[in-house]
């Protein structure tokens, strides 16, 4: 063989093991499905489950951020208050408030990651579901 006929070959069997590799996985995942669950209400059982906690988390974060936010209205408010009575803003009333917008930043970064997570998980249980109900109609049974 000459060397692009022996980089063909060895490129063309790199690609037949990965392929191999992939249907060992999907194997691997199908048989878990079949072993695990017995129907889709179990996994959306499953589903809820993980996803309510989320939910609360999400709920308290949301608060939490409202409250942050308006305390920072009202601190801006009174700073502005301040500032057309040609008053001096007081050090402790500009520390809050900049502890305020780094505190808000963070809370908005974690519930966004919270989002995240909880958008993640629903979508794996989607293609879990999905899977399942093929398996089904293929007539497919834990191996």
């Amino acid at each position: 063989l000459t060397p692009a006929q022996r980089a063909a070959a060895e490129a063309e069997a790199k690609r037949l093991e990965k392929e191999a590799a992939l249907r060992a996985e999907q194997e691997r995942r199908d048989n878990m499905l079949l072993r695990t669950f017995n129907s889709v209400h179990d996994i959306e059982r499953l589903r809820d489950s993980r996803i309510g906690p989320l939910d609360a988390q999400l709920r308290l974060m949301r608060e939490h951020q409202d409250e942050l936010e308006k305390r920072l209205a009202e601190l801006r408010a009174h700073e502005a208050q301040l500032i057309a009575a040609k008053r001096t803003v007081p050090a402790d009333v500009r520390q809050e408030i900049d502890d305020l917008r780094a505190e808000l930043a963070d809370a908005v970064k974690a519930r966004q990651m919270m989002e995240t997570e909880r958008a993640d998980t629903e979508r794996r249980f989607q293609a879990d579901i999905a899977r399942f109900k093929q398996l089904q109609a293929e007539g497919r049974v834990y191996r």
